[in-house]
């Protein structure tokens, strides 16, 4: 069985079949919702966009790859997989040969990917395609049947005592016109601290906007710490599906002062995933030696992780 591989004119029609790929590849992460695919799929790609491609066979996608912007001109991060009972018919090598051959007129010299540790055929492909594991993101969860420890709401307490005010995305949107730089500018100076050996580069705030609205984000999922008026930290939910709803990585400016304001903001999250009926929390945690020693002390376990 041989496949066609051509480059992908995005059309609403066929952009939800480039999720179901991801998804059943990579069941791990949270699904999206299908009807905004090609919205998605649109930001993800900018700078890309004549970069994407697909496996057909008898003009059903059954793999697709494409590439994203990354730290640096020469670098881009790549998306994409096979359906599972495609993989033995090499068009994931097909795919990857494609991508190359286009990251190469693209003057791009450094690829770089996610996978799971867990996903033994995945390493073993990208192992075979000379790709080196260069970092960790460790995932933890925990089950919201179990009570919060005392400890943290003395923290709270204490945080709330000091000044601190935790305020969800609608009301922090009220009380700034500016609340979007404002977050923006948190998110691009936190994760430059986050230790990596992947350099990072600020995504434009034109770029970055468009995803934090609805669908993709919704904002009384988004908790801010704010401190005499200033952003001090947040923590963002995701999307509750099947009792199980994600904490992405949460955030503070390094040279504040803590006073407890991670931990407060961890808790004030899991609160709120409890308020939506959730069953368990994830927690990732991105590092080359995460600390996971503060997920622990909130109940949470090691689950995961991927490369």
């Amino acid at each position: 069985m041989n496949a066609i591989i051509n480059n992908w004119i995005p059309n609403n029609e066929e952009a939800p079949a480039l999720f179901e790929i991801f998804e059943r590849c990579f069941p791990l992460f949270p699904s999206t919702d299908h009807k905004n695919a090609l919205k998605l799929i649109t930001l993800k790609v900018k700078g890309h966009e004549d970069g994407i491609f697909v496996a057909r066979v008898h003009n059903k996608i059954v793999g697709f790859a494409f590439l994203r912007k990354s730290h640096t001109p020469s670098s881009a991060r790549l998306v994409g997989g096979v359906l599972p009972e495609y993989r033995t018919k090499v068009f994931g090598q097909s795919l990857l040969s494609t991508i190359l051959n286009y990251a190469k007129k693209k003057n791009i010299h450094t690829i770089i990917t996610t996978t799971f540790e867990s996903y033994l055929d995945s390493q073993k492909f990208l192992c075979d395609n000379h790709f080196e594991e260069v970092d960790r993101i460790v995932w933890s969860n925990r089950s919201l049947d179990v009570d919060l420890p005392k400890k943290l709401f003395d923290t709270l307490a204490r945080v709330e005592e000091s000044g601190v005010q935790f305020l969800n995305g609608i009301e922090f949107e009220k009380r700034r016109s500016d609340w979007d730089q404002k977050w923006w500018k948190l998110q691009m100076a936190v994760l430059k601290d986050v230790p990596s050996t992947i350099p990072f580069s600020d995504t434009p705030f034109e770029e970055w906007r468009p995803l934090i609205d609805p669908p993709f984000w919704e904002r009384r999922n988004v908790l801010f710490a704010v401190q005499e008026g200033k952003l001090v930290g947040n923590l963002i939910l995701g999307k509750l599906e099947e009792g199980v709803i994600n904490i992405e990585p949460y955030r503070r400016r390094q040279k504040t002062p803590p006073n407890g304001d991670l931990n407060s903001i961890k808790g004030q999250g899991i609160c709120l995933s409890k308020e939506q009926w959730c069953q368990y929390n994830f927690n990732p945690k991105s590092s080359t030696k995460p600390n996971i020693g503060p997920q622990l002390s909130f109940g949470f376990s090691g689950c995961g992780c991927p490369n």
